[in-house]
C-alpha cells in the first residue's frame, strides 16, 4: 500500500436536529429520530466505500456538520467515528470537531463518550493573555494557567449568548492594544408596531420580494425569497439580510412587500380582472384565496375598503386598484431590530487592517491570532459567515501552527 502523505480533510454531514432554524439553508431532518438508524448505516457504508480512494491519504480532521450532529447520540456518534478510525489513515494529532447545541451535549456523560470516542475537550473561559514585553507567554483561564507560544482567539461575538458567546474576546483585544469596532446584531428580525403583522403573524412567504427604504427614501435593499410574520414583526431570509443594511442611530425604514414579484403592475392587473370574472358571484373571502393565502385575505379586504362578504362584481375600480396597489407594495414600518441576543451574527469586532491578511495574526502582538465572528466581518446568510469562520479559522490555525515551528527552529 502506498505511504499516506496528503492530508484530507473529512466533512460529515449529519442532518437530525430538533427544529430547523429561519435562516439555515442546509439540508435538515427536524424531529426524525425514525430515519436516524438507516441514515447511519447507510453513511458507515458510503465512509467504507469512499475510504478505497484515499488511500494516499492522511486525515488530520474530522467535522461533523448538519444539522446537530450531537442530537445523533453518543452510540450513533461513536459508531460514525469508529468507522472512520478503521477505514482511513488518520493522523495523530487529528483535530475531530463537532457541532452541538448546548441542551444536546451538555451533561458530562455525554462529554466522556465524546472524549472516548476521539473528540478532544477542555473546558474554561479565558481570563487574559499574558505577555512578557511583546512575546506572548500563556493564558490565565479561570481553572488553570495555560502556557502557550501561539493563541487563536475565536470567542464569538455577542449574539446568541446561552453558547457562550458573549464577547469576551473583544476585551482580550483591546487589552493588547487592538481597535474593536462597536459589535451590533446583524441578520437580526425586524421590530413593526404595524397591526398587520400581528393579524398575519405565523405566515410564511415563499417568492416574494422585499425593498426597504429609509428615512430619505433611499431604496436600501432589494431581494426576492422567504419572509416569515411574527407578533413582533417580520423574520425570515429576507428580513435577516434586510437588517444587515440597516442602520437605526439614523432613524426608521420602510419595508415593502411584493406578493408578486413576477408580475408588473399591468399583467398582475390583467390576472385581477380574469379572477375576478371567473368569481363573479363568490364572496371576496372566497375569491382572493387564489391571489394571496387565507390568513392574508381580511387584511387585502381592509385595505379594499370591503368585506369579507362583499360580492366580487361588487368590487368598484378604485377598489381593485387599492387590492393592486397592496399586492405590489404592501408597506410595514420598521422601528428597529430585536435585541442583539435574537441576531445570527454580530457586525463590528476586532479591526481587520490591524491584522495579516494571509495568517490572521496580530500586527500588534505577535503569536496572536484571531477568527471567525470576533473579527469586524460578516455577511448575509446562506452559508457566508461559516465561510468566514471556517477560512480565517484556517489561515489562523496555519499561521499560529507555522508561528510556533519557526519560534521552535523547525
Amino acid at each position: 500500500m502506498k505511504k499516506p502523505v496528503k492530508p484530507l480533510g473529512l466533512y460529515i454531514h449529519i442532518p437530525f436536529c430538533k427544529s430547523k432554524c429561519i435562516y439555515c439553508d442546509f439540508y435538515s431532518l427536524p424531529r426524525a429520530e425514525d430515519r436516524m438508524d438507516r441514515y447511519v448505516s447507510a453513511l458507515c457504508r458510503q465512509l467504507a466505500e469512499i475510504a478505497q480512494r484515499t488511500t494516499a491519504h492522511t486525515v488530520d480532521s474530522v467535522y461533523l456538520g448538519g444539522g446537530t450532529p450531537s442530537y445523533l447520540g453518543e452510540k450513533r456518534l461513536r459508531h460514525i467515528l469508529k468507522t472512520v478510525k478503521k477505514h482511513y489513515h488518520l493522523s495523530r494529532d487529528a483535530e475531530i470537531t463537532l457541532e452541538a447545541n448546548p441542551d444536546s451535549a451538555g451533561d458530562w456523560r455525554t462529554l466522556r463518550a465524546l472524549r472516548r470516542a476521539g473528540v478532544h475537550i477542555v473546558q474554561d473561559r479565558a481570563l487574559s493573555l499574558a505577555r512578557d514585553g511583546e512575546t506572548l507567554t500563556g493564558v490565565a483561564g479561570e481553572r488553570g494557567w495555560y502556557p502557550c507560544r501561539a493563541v487563536v482567539v475565536t470567542t464569538g461575538g455577542v449574539s446568541y449568548p446561552l453558547t457562550g458567546s458573549t464577547g469576551d474576546g473583544y476585551a482580550l483585544a483591546e487589552a493588547l492594544g487592538h481597535t474593536v469596532i462597536p459589535p451590533r446584531g446583524s441578520l437580526v428580525p425586524l421590530e413593526s408596531e404595524s397591526p398587520w403583522c400581528v393579524q398575519m403573524q405565523g405566515l410564511s412567504l415563499r417568492n416574494v420580494g422585499l425593498t426597504v427604504w429609509d428615512q430619505r427614501g433611499k431604496k436600501i435593499f432589494r431581494e426576492q425569497g422567504e419572509l416569515l410574520f411574527t407578533h413582533f414583526g417580520l423574520s425570515g431570509p429576507l428580513a435577516l439580510s434586510a437588517s444587515a443594511h440597516m442602520d437605526f442611530t439614523k432613524g426608521g425604514y420602510i419595508a415593502s412587500i411584493d406578493w408578486k414579484p413576477a408580475l408588473d403592475d399591468k399583467k398582475l392587473d390583467a390576472r385581477l380582472l380574469r379572477e375576478f370574472a371567473e368569481r363573479s358571484n363568490q364572496d371576496c373571502a372566497n375569491a382572493l384565496g387564489a391571489l394571496v393565502p387565507r390568513s392574508d385575505i381580511p387584511v387585502m379586504v381592509q385595505w379594499m375598503g370591503v368585506s369579507l362578504h362583499t360580492k366580487v362584481h361588487e368590487i368598484r375600480k378604485d377598489q381593485r386598484m387599492a387590492l393592486l396597489a397592496a399586492l405590489k407594495g404592501f408597506a410595514i414600518p420598521i422601528k428597529g431590530p430585536r435585541p442583539v441576543e435574537e441576531a445570527i451574527i454580530t457586525a463590528g469586532g476586532v479591526k481587520l487592517s490591524e491584522l495579516d491578511p494571509k495568517t490572521m495574526q496580530s500586527k500588534k502582538v505577535p503569536g496572536v491570532f484571531f477568527a471567525g465572528e470576533v473579527l469586524d466581518a460578516d455577511a448575509y446568510t446562506g452559508g457566508f459567515n461559516l465561510q468566514i469562520a471556517w477560512c480565517t479559522g484556517r489561515a489562523a490555525g496555519e499561521g499560529a501552527a507555522h508561528y510556533c515551528r519557526g519560534a521552535e527552529g523547525l
